[in-house]
């Protein structure tokens, strides 16, 4: 089947979201994720907080399947990450907080 989405749908339908959830780890992430110009490649920490969100990042396990994006969203100096989903109808928004090394879900 060609439509990345339909293919996951389907399998989401007979298997049910166990077999992808099973395939979501940092390294498939790491290495599917596009990384838009300009933006930093993430270290694993960024990864390991993503797992956390296990469902809303099914859908990158495909290569070039999502891209993440750094911006500065709220003029702190800090950028945010962004995470679109091609595929998908959701784009996730993660703030990182330098000073304890960790992410958080935004939006």
């Amino acid at each position: 089947m060609k439509d990345p989405k339909r293919a996951r749908d389907l399998l989401m339908a007979l298997d049910g979201e166990q077999h992808l959830q099973q395939q979501v780890s940092e390294k498939v992430l790491a290495d599917n994720v596009l990384i838009a110009p300009g933006s930093v490649k993430p270290d694993a920490t960024f990864w390991s907080a993503l797992i956390q969100d296990r469902y809303n990042v099914m859908t990158c396990i495909e290569k070039d399947a999502c891209v993440l994006v750094e911006q500065d969203l709220n003029s702190d100096g800090q950028a945010e990450r962004i995470l679109f989903a091609f595929n998908d109808d959701r784009v996730i928004v993660y703030g990182f907080d330098s000073d304890r090394k960790n992410g958080t879900r935004l939006i």
